[in-house]
């Protein structure tokens, strides 16, 4: 079974978009075809564009500059200037798209919140799934980066 560990190679944004961890989720990610984008522009309405943070896209895209597809997947990194609602008005624009699934992770508390139209759970530990694969992230490594020098 696949299993994700990401080692990020400055700020936790930095470290998160390093090489190391979208590298090793493209491995994991290959296998099911599909493709992983870090600050991609994501068309969610026809008047609306939002910049996800990594968006992990199904193995039916083609290359654009702008995503009209909904991805399987879309990541957001909490920034200390952020407020939830925008973080989740985000969320709900993602999800009248299509998208699933958004993950969002806030460095400060530590915390992944994995979020689906209607619900979100809360994880300070454990394992994320990307829903229908066994692509796996272990929240203790992937919050380790916090504690590199």
């Amino acid at each position: 079974m696949a299993n994700c560990r990401i080692a990020c190679g400055a700020s936790f944004r930095i470290r998160l978009s390093g090489r190391n961890f979208f590298q090793r989720l493209r491995v994991l990610c290959g296998p099911f075809g599909m493709k992983v984008l870090p600050s991609i522009r994501v068309r969610v309405s026809p008047t609306r564009i939002r910049v996800a943070d990594v968006a992990v896209l199904k193995p039916a895209w083609h290359k654009t500059q702008i995503i009209e597809e909904a991805p399987a997947l879309c990541i957001e990194v909490v920034e200390p200037q952020d407020d939830m609602e925008r973080v989740r008005g985000r969320c709900r624009d993602f999800f009248k798209m299509g998208v699933p699934e958004v993950w969002i992770f806030d460095p400060e508390e530590r915390t992944a919140f994995v979020v689906t139209d209607g619900k979100t759970t809360e994880q300070r530990t454990g394992t994320l799934w990307l829903p229908g694969t066994e692509v796996q992230i272990d929240l203790a490594v992937l919050f380790a980066v916090l504690d590199e020098s």
